[in-house]
């Protein structure tokens, strides 16, 4: 669908629950040349909906996020299978949730580009959301790779003030993206978060530029995880879904 007038191509909204799309071929909003960048616009919007499945779906090249959760949006959402690419601010962002389930699996997030200082193109971007799982995505060519963080005092809709715990990032390849991740860690509201068993093709470039090594000794996370150069793949490679 082009989304370019209305800068949402679907929505699911109003405590919606249990909502399945599937097999979509694309969720287009018209492009960055279509209508200016705001942080409004996505090709999907999740808002309030509780076991929501987007599953083998195609979304790309969106004015801002491929696919924005908010307010709650999240539990038992499975977002599976996907091919995200070509958006602004992040691939998926997690908004103000209420700390129920949300899982990410099995999808390709790639080429998502920074739209200002405070979103920077990540693959996965969350703030003040809890309980999000990320497991076995291929992610590359990124602003940056995963960004999950506590930034405000809000409330979610279960009326406590949002947090951002018990993540986790794990089983997934990073290739060549810019930050590869930054996790909440060390604070009250952020809590239980965890790296590992992660793939990283890329400079090594964490949460305060720590490399690998450096980042695993300080946080205890990605104590399992490997780093490779992307010269022993074979110089320019290529991903595609199958």
């Amino acid at each position: 669908s082009d989304t370019a007038a209305g800068q949402v191509g679907a929505v699911f909204a109003g405590v919606t629950v249990d909502t399945t799309l599937e097999n979509c071929q694309t969720v287009v909003a018209g492009g960055f040349d279509t209508f200016k960048a705001t942080k409004t616009a996505a090709g999907i919007v999740g808002y309030a909906a509780n076991g929501t499945v987007i599953r083998n779906c195609v979304i790309r090249d969106n004015g801002s996020y491929g696919v924005w959760f908010d307010n709650g949006g999240q539990g038992g959402l499975r977002f599976e299978r996907n091919f995200v690419s070509g958006n602004f601010g992040a691939g998926i962002f997690f908004e103000l949730s209420d700390g129920q389930d949300a899982y990410v699996v099995g999808n390709v997030i790639a080429d998502n580009a920074r739209m200002d200082l405070c979103y920077g193109g990540c693959g996965v971007y969350g703030h003040d959301a809890s309980n999000i799982h990320i497991w076995h995505n291929l992610l590359y060519h990124n602003g940056e790779g995963v960004q999950l963080g506590q930034i405000t005092d809000r409330r979610a809709l279960n009326k406590q003030l949002v947090t951002c715990s018990h993540q986790d990032v794990r089983n997934n390849i990073f290739y060549e993206n810019g930050t590869t991740h930054r996790i909440g860690i060390g604070s009250k509201r952020a809590q239980d978060n965890f790296a590992d068993y992660n793939l990283y093709v890329t400079e090594g470039r964490f949460a305060d530029g720590l490399s690998l090594a450096d980042w695993s000794a300080k946080t205890t996370n990605d104590v399992h995880s490997a780093y490779v150069k992307s010269a022993i793949l074979g110089g320019d490679v290529r991903f595609q879904i199958i």
